[in-house]
């Protein structure tokens, strides 16, 4: 039963829920019914790993007192308990939108309505305060604007959960308190807040609201809370000019580091906020003095942080700036399990910032779903990005403060101070990316290397002819200022190290086998070799030539189709991998529909499982198999249930999007642009029926008379955007487009009377399944709206939808008409070994329902740590030895 459904029963007597609203730092939100009063609500739900080390009685007792709070500014607890393990509390549901909403759309907010807004919250704070209740958590998403007014939501939440937990919060991987919003005494760990510290908090939204940023911005808690304990913040006048001198003194006053020195009340900073005369009375060199003093006092008490940094780890660091000796070679692993945990992904998840200090990684929350995740070295808590979920393929910028990512086939960034996301490539999908600092991104399609402003422009092509026709570019890696770009050509399915020539515009092969190069500053690349050992070879930027011999750095890094490291290298040589054979899924499973497993099958030697399609009658399957190192880099295989054997069906360079024919005869797939058909006996008799106009053809669903196929293709001419149309096999009809849209639609499956589509598309802005009337123009229906969801399949003959999210296999019923019906959510399991997410949809739900079928990488615990070496240099000289 999932997290929903208990819920759901867990308060059905008082509540009807109605859907998943979102989810913040300490809790879940749903919307509901409440039953008695016949009017809406919002139920917060404290997270299960929160909840398990909280008093539950005590929190119920703690979060009482704010009951009591009767003020307009203020946002009511209606109610709160313990149901079924669940701690709650209810607030009255408003339509609306917080400051955090607002400032993303609109960064800034006018100086008038700024101070506006923080005046009323001031109000609401003041009378908490007056009757001895601290917020400790104001920030933009507590901060609730309704008909124009600021509403104070959570108030005395953070207190409560305080209270209940006994001093047991790290325990809970959570903090307290939001990081670019805690004042001093507040990340000092500071057990006696009192209302100067809500003050300083106000303070630095106002601050936000004026500027754009917080006062103090980092890419990690640690380096924020450092900022916060020792530097001052910067005049608001020094970003915004038009903010009256009155407001800037406030807020001067409101940020200053002694709580003595700051407003002794929200009243008393909301009235300077109003008073034209007002000038800040504490002078900044005095400030500056007092903070300098304190810096020893604070480094200290950083060490009752939640957030505090491994031994190991910080030795490391503060070796890093030390000239005296090199620094000893450091290593050590990131394991975590619940929020944080590490994934594997496609391309590479994981990226080294330059300087080595930060890793950005792709791991799953508490529930299963993928997010990007930024860990400190120096810091044992990841930082979830949030509007990162679904994310891929990881890139830091060449300065470190802004990472890029793939999410829903498009190329977005976030900055890591601010956390605030654009677009960049809208047009652009691709895992193969490096980010220049001559302000490119480089990438590679096929046999081409391409590059493309980062702010947005024309693509240039500067390698589109390669020695051999069957030659692949794969996993660019830029030298500085562009000079040259580091590649991994794949000729006969073996990787090779090379490299672009940028004066000479041409491609030097360096003949030496190795893949997913990376250049390390200042005379070193790093590349992986056969096995999963990574080496490195000192390295001459000037005479783009190697110099030295390459020597191990670490075994058993796990590679990956395509040929990349699991993994990333920053500038520095710090490197962070996740351990294992190289390959993917290298286990295939039937289960049923608890996720136990019935029967498997392994892998080809060095090859692992791609998508897999059950037969018509359920006896077979028809599989993808990526073969890491042959010449045939991908084939289509058969797996018989009943011999329990695999067998080879195809010898193309290719096989793409596999689908049955109706009657299991045939098995159609695509070598590209060009749809084929193979015999499923063993006679290897193929076809050719159909040479797309369009581009490439990487999904097929035949229909159930067999007279045509459903496939989904990408058009080159329009930056690869992926849309789903028909092809009669007669011969003579042309392709007939289904879905034309600006979306990406993906994930298609034909249901087994032909009349409905299942697919996924990323208009919402995340990947969500949707159902279609087939070849209808118009009328579609959202599967996983709210949950969320990557892939479907039709299951129980048609009356039934499947599909996957996180690490979970959910089930809807399904029944058709003019307007459809989708059942409820039911899940069936969740596992984290299975490879469950993706557009290649790596399993299938048997004919009868009654099975599934699905790609897994087999592990002792199904459980991944990433491993970090850094300094490995200190011990080699310039020329490798």
């Amino acid at each position: 039963m999932s997290h929903t459904d208990r819920l759901t029963l867990a308060l059905a007597d008082r509540y009807r829920i109605i859907r998943h609203l979102g989810t913040g730092g300490m809790a879940s939100v749903y919307l509901a019914e409440d039953l008695k009063h016949e009017r809406q609500v919002a139920i917060k739900v404290l997270k299960p790993e929160l909840a398990a080390v909280l008093g539950a009685e005590r929190f119920v007792v703690e979060i009482k007192t704010t009951a009591a709070l009767q003020h307009p500014g203020i946002l009511p607890l209606f109610d709160s308990g313990t149901a079924d393990g669940f701690l709650f509390y209810v607030m009255p549901y408003i339509e609306g939108e917080t400051i955090r909403d607002r400032l993303n759309r609109e960064t800034q907010l006018g100086v008038d309505e700024a101070v506006r807004l923080t005046r009323e919250i001031a109000d609401a704070l003041d009378y908490a305060h007056r009757r001895g209740i601290i917020h400790r958590d104001v920030k933009p998403e507590n901060l609730l604007l309704h008909d124009g007014r600021a509403l104070v939501m959570d108030f005395g939440i953070a207190l409560a959960v305080s209270a209940a937990a006994g001093g047991r919060m790290t325990e809970t991987g959570l903090s307290l308190g939001t990081p670019h919003y805690m004042s001093p005494e507040q990340a000092t760990a500071d057990k006696d807040l009192t209302a100067r510290s809500d003050v300083y908090s106000l303070a630095s939204v106002l601050y936000e609201m004026l500027t754009g940023n917080p006062p103090h911005t980092g890419s990690s808690a640690q380096q924020i809370i450092m900022k916060i304990i020792t530097e001052p913040a910067a005049p608001v006048t020094q970003y915004r000019k038009t903010v009256p001198p009155h407001v800037a003194a406030a807020v001067a006053r409101g940020l200053e580091k002694l709580p003595a020195d700051r407003f002794a009340t929200a009243k008393e900073f909301s009235d300077a906020l109003g008073t034209v005369g007002f000038t800040q009375t504490v002078a900044s060199a005095a400030s500056n003095t007092r903070a300098a003093l304190a810096a020893p006092r604070t480094r200290i008490a950083l060490a009752a942080l939640p957030w505090l940094v491994t031994a190991a780890a910080l030795a490391w660091g503060l070796t890093r700036d030390t000239a005296s000796s090199p620094p000893p070679v450091t290593r050590f692993a990131i394991a975590r399990s619940g929020n944080g945990e590490p994934r594997d992904a496609a391309g590479s998840p994981i990226a080294v910032s330059p300087d080595g200090r930060s890793i950005a990684y792709v791991g799953s929350d508490s529930l299963g779903g993928l997010w990007l995740y930024l860990r400190a070295i120096d810091n044992l808590v990841p930082q979830q990005l949030a509007g990162t979920n679904g994310a891929t393929a990881p890139v830091f910028s060449p300065d470190g403060r802004q990472l890029a990512f793939l999410q829903e086939s498009r190329i977005k960034a976030i900055d890591l101070g601010s956390g605030s996301i654009s677009p960049l490539l809208t047009q652009l999908s691709t895992n193969s990316l490096s980010w220049g600092s001559d302000g490119h991104f480089y990438f590679t399609d096929g046999g081409q290397l391409l590059r493309t402003p980062v702010s947005g422009g024309a693509v240039d092509t500067l390698l589109k002819t390669l020695p051999h026709p069957d030659d692949l570019l794969r996993w660019p890696d830029v030298l500085p200022d562009g000079r040259g770009v580091l590649l991994t050509l794949v000729r006969g399915g073996s990787p090779m190290l090379a490299l672009y020539h940028s004066g000479e515009n041409r491609l030097i092969e360096f003949g030496i086998g190795g893949m997913y190069p990376r250049w390390v500053s200042p005379s070193w690349v790093v590349y992986a070799v056969s096995g999963g050992t990574v080496v490195a070879a000192s390295f001459d930027v000037k005479t783009m030539a190697f110099t030295g011999p390459a020597s191990p750095i670490a075994d058993n890094v796990r590679t990956g189709p395509a040929f990349p490291i699991k993994g990333g290298v920053g500038r520095d040589g710090t490197i962070a991998f996740l351990p294992g054979s190289e390959g993917g899924s290298n286990e295939l499973v039937v289960t049923d529909r608890s996720g136990a497993v019935q029967q498997r099958f392994v892998a080809p030697d060095r090859s692992f499982f791609g998508e897999a399609r059950f037969s018509p009658d359920g006896r077979r399957a028809l599989l993808a198999v990526i073969e890491l190192a042959q010449t045939n880099r991908r084939a289509l295989w058969t797996a018989d249930f009943q011999a329990r054997s695999l067998s080879r069906l195809t010898f193309d360079s290719a096989a793409f999007g596999q689908a049955w024919s109706p009657d299991g005869r045939y098995a159609y797939y695509s070598t590209g642009a060009t749809l084929r058909r193979v015999a499923t006996d063993g006679s290897g008799k193929t076809d050719s029926l159909f040479t797309s106009p369009a581009g490439g053809i990487s999904e097929i669903e035949s229909t159930p008379d067999g007279a045509a196929v459903v496939m989904r293709y990408y058009k080159v001419s329009s930056g690869f955007d992926r849309d789903i149309g028909l092809v009669p096999l007669d011969g003579r009809s042309p392709l007939q487009p289904w879905l034309n849209t600006t979306f990406n639609e993906s994930a298609i499956d034909l249901s087994p009377d032909g009349q409905w589509l299942l697919y996924s598309s990323n208009e919402s802005g995340q990947s969500q399944v949707y159902v279609r009337r087939a070849s209808a123009v118009s009328g579609r229906w959202p599967v996983t709206t709210g949950r969320g969801g990557a892939t479907a399949r039709w299951g129980a003959r048609g009356r039934e939808i499947v599909f996957a999210s996180g690490d979970s296999m959910t089930a809807v019923s399904f029944t058709p008409g003019e307007e459809p019906t989708i059942g409820p959510a039911r899940k069936l399991f969740a596992d984290q070994t299975f490879l469950l997410g993706g557009n290649a949809t790596p399993w299938d739900v048997s004919p009868q329902g009654d099975r599934l079928l699905t790609a897994r990488r087999w592990t002792e615990d199904g459980r991944l740590q990433i491993e970090v070496i850094a300094n490995w240099f200190a011990q080699r000289s310039p020329t490798g030895k």
